[in-house]
């Protein structure tokens, strides 16, 4: 949610540059822990899933960067261009599938490998034309159709029969607000920390493994997925505040 955002609003400065690192290892720790916290009784075997996708990441980054530093890839890359084959597409589908299977087998969250897969292509260094491609796939496609399953699965008539949900909704998005804002006591503005507040994969991927391994209950769900709508709202508030911190701070041409 926060890079779409500091995109589409231009955003950038030292306080740009401090948040995106800040969201970056923030979603990866969530990501890490959500399979150990979600389901404490099973927190050792999901650790080890963890590590075991972690693993075949750093091992498919020296893959990757042998490829490269050896020309293969750019090889690769001329014939894939020359005859229309999306080679590198194809191979890196390939590659995500299996790590999401593992992630599966392993019983962690599929967003794990898919993070993981990213951080090492990105490490390596993306090419532009694949770097398109996913980003067409990925939403042109897969996430919207990610997002309808999951808004057909969710019920939120439950939150209408457990009020008490509304206000876990609530307590939750009020809680990562506060989190984050309490960035303000280490020099960061309350904008960006409202900002950085903003989530959506984290709770989505709560509400799937959680689904998926049947340990909430009914209403929590939807309770997750209000309190992730608080952060977004707040946070595209804040997003306006920034700009206009940013702009009056701007030196006059």
């Amino acid at each position: 949610m926060v890079l779409p955002i500091v995109d589409s609003l231009r955003l950038s400065g030292p306080a740009v540059l401090q948040l995106l690192p800040q969201v970056a290892f923030a979603d990866a720790a969530c990501i890490v822990a959500l399979p150990l916290a979600i389901d404490p009784h099973h927190a050792g075997r999901a650790a080890l899933g963890a590590v075991a996708v972690l693993a075949s990441a750093v091992v498919l980054y020296l893959v990757l960067r042998y490829l490269e530093r050896s020309g293969i890839r750019r090889r690769v890359h001329r014939v894939s261009e020359d005859h229309k084959l999306a080679i590198e597409l194809r191979v890196s589908l390939m590659i995500l599938c299996a790590l999401s299977a593992l992630a599966v087998r392993t019983h962690v969250s599929i967003m794990l490998a898919g993070f993981s897969f990213g951080v090492a292509v990105s490490a390596v260094g993306t090419p532009r034309r694949l770097a398109r491609q996913l980003f067409a796939l990925t939403e042109g496609f897969l996430g919207p159709l990610f997002f309808i399953w999951l808004g057909a699965s969710l019920d939120l008539r439950a939150l209408a029969h457990h009020r008490s949900y509304i206000l876990l909704g609530a307590a939750l998005g009020i809680g990562a607000l506060a989190c984050h804002g309490a960035m303000r006591a280490f020099g960061q503005p309350v904008a960006f920390g409202a900002l950085a507040a903003a989530q959506l994969g984290v709770p989505v991927a709560a509400v799937t493994v959680g689904d998926q391994l049947h340990v909430l209950k009914a209403g929590e769900p939807a309770g997750i997925i209000l309190a992730a709508l608080i952060t977004i709202a707040v946070a595209s508030v804040a997003a306006g505040a920034a700009t206009r911190s940013l702009a009056s701070t701007a030196p006059a041409p």
